[in-house]
Parts: structure tokens; sequence; C-alpha cells
């Protein structure tokens, strides 16, 4: 989906301090069809390989300038809705959202259904009076930072009941479950430290930062971005080490399992090994004494409580 905002001037609000006021107001919303991204690149002059490059799902973070125009492409968190349970498939990763800004002209550009839409602007009050056009950019940024921070959280709890269930099952899916909430870990680590090399990078001058305000959210927004980068690699790091232990732990329960199942088949067999043999129709020992039965079945049992005393003290229970 393609979002197109324009500026208009503000006569009214216009001072000498500030001559160029002017308030973001949201024109329309289409659909990435070729014949609109041909329709951009006419009308708005949008280089093409802006819009290209918008639409590539491998796209990295990036920024760059041509002419009028400063590309701003970020990976924002994504809560895929088709994927119902945790260990199915990986629920959360990241997606591209491209920033196409120019001194009258703010476009959002993004292949999955985001947060940011028109509704957004209203609600976090962006659309509003501005001072440059690369104000909503710092915003969005702004708000990218806590929607990572709010992920990561969820993706803790997620863990913590992944864990808890682990410890109490012998399944699979658990793991799975930590595999793909791991997967997703990588996904924002990834797309992070991708993001602060972008922000740290000397193109971000092409933002031109002017006023005090964006350059409270250009700090704001590298402390968040940092913080919560150097939160989820430790997740990830811990979860690494979670899943061996937790593999590790299934293993020897499974062969502490086969274990046991192997010491009391040993301690059935021998009562009837025994039983078979006397079972026999030929002449055997013992086989016309009076009690003969009686010796038999106590034989039986004491021949399998010794053998399980043995492996009761190789601790086979």
């Amino acid at each position: 989906m393609i979002d197109i905002y324009r500026y208009t001037q503000n006569s009214e609000q216009a001072s000498t301090s500030n001559p160029v006021a002017s308030s973001l107001h949201f024109q329309q919303s289409i659909d990435a069809k070729t014949v609109h991204l041909e329709k951009l690149n006419t009308e708005l002059q949008v280089p093409a390989d802006f819009l290209q490059q918008a639409l590539d799902l491998d796209e990295r973070p990036r920024i760059e300038q041509r002419g009028e125009w400063t590309f701003l492409l970020i990976h924002i968190p994504f809560n895929d809705e088709k994927v119902e349970k945790l260990d199915d498939q990986v629920k959360f990763r990241t997606t591209p959202l491209s920033m196409l800004i120019k001194h009258d002209c703010f476009i959002l550009i993004c292949n999955e259904n985001n947060a940011y839409h028109p509704a957004f602007f209203e609600q976090q009050h962006i659309i509003q009076q501005q001072q440059s056009g690369t104000h909503p950019a710092w915003s969005l940024l702004q708000h990218c930072a806590q929607s990572y921070v709010e992920l990561v959280k969820q993706l803790e709890k997620n863990i913590v009941q992944a864990e808890d269930e682990l410890s109490r099952s012998y399944r699979n899916q658990e793991l799975y479950t930590l595999l793909y909430l791991n997967e997703s870990l990588l996904y924002i680590t990834t797309s992070l430290k991708q993001l602060l090399h972008v922000l740290r990078h000397d193109d971000v001058a092409n933002l031109k930062i002017s006023t005090q305000q964006e350059r409270e959210l250009y700090q704001h927004c590298l402390i968040e971005f940092d913080q919560v980068a150097a939160v989820a690699e430790i997740n990830q790091l811990n979860l690494n080490n979670v899943m061996d232990a937790y593999g590790n732990v299934i293993q020897n329960n499974v062969s502490h399992v086969v274990k046991l199942l192997t010491a009391v088949t040993i301690v059935l067999s021998v009562p009837t090994l025994i039983a078979s043999v006397y079972g026999m129709n030929v002449p055997l020992p013992f086989q016309e004494a009076e009690h003969a039965f009686s010796f038999l079945i106590a034989f039986m049992f004491l021949s399998s409580g010794l053998i399980a005393y043995v492996f009761y003290k190789k601790q086979y229970f």
C-alpha cells in the first residue's frame, strides 16, 4: 500500500520567525501496482528505482538522496496474522517500510498492512503544523522504536511460557516454539543493527535536522534503538543457551526412560524364562516334589528381586 501526504502552506500561522509554517494532510492511498508507480514517477517525479526498491522485501535499511527526494527505508515489526500458533511458523518478523520525503510531499510505501496508516497519523498528532518535511519521519522512527520495545517484551513472555511448558512435557512443539521465537529475535537484531548503522552514518544529514525538536527526536530514537537492540541480542543469546540446555535435558530424559524400560523388561523376562522352561514336556529337576510349584514361584520372585536390586544400585530405576 502507498499512502501519499502533502504539505499545505498555512498563511494564518506563518510569521517572521516561522515564515514557512505548513500542515501535513493525507491525500490518498493507492495500491502498489505498476500503473500507479508509473503515475508517481510521472506526476511527482519520484525516481523509479526508489519505487522498485521500496517494494523489495529483501532491501536493507538505508538513506539515499536524489534531487529533491530523500529515500529512507527502515524495517518495522510485523505480526503475521496468518500464523495462529507459535510452533507452526515464524509469527513475529520485520518488514520494509519506505519513506519518500520532499519539501511538499511525504509518501509511505509498505508491502504489508502496517500500523502506520492515516488514522495512526491522526491519533499520534503527526498531522499538524510542521516546520520541515522530515518531521514525520522522525516521529515514525520514534514510534517504530517503541514498537520494537513492545515486541521484545512480548517475545520475552512467550519464551517464559514456552520454557514452563517444556519443563513439564517431552513434546517437540515447545522446542519448535523456541526455535521460531529465536528466529524472530534474529530478524529483530539484524534489522536494528542495520537501522542503527544508517542513523549513525553521515547520510542521515540528508534528513535535514533543522529544529531542536527534531534533534531531540533523533537522539531519542538512537537511544531507544540502541537499548532494544542490546536487549534483543541478550535474549537471543540466552534463548540459544536455553534451547541447547533443554535439548540435552530432553535427550537425557529419553535415555533414562529407555534405560528404565529395558531394566523392567529384563526383570519381567526372568519369571517368564523360568516358567517357559518348566512348561516344556520333558523331565525336569524337582518336578515330582510335593511343593515344586511353590518353590518355583518363590525362586522366580527371588531372582527378579535380586536383579531389580542390582539395577537399583546401578541407578537404573
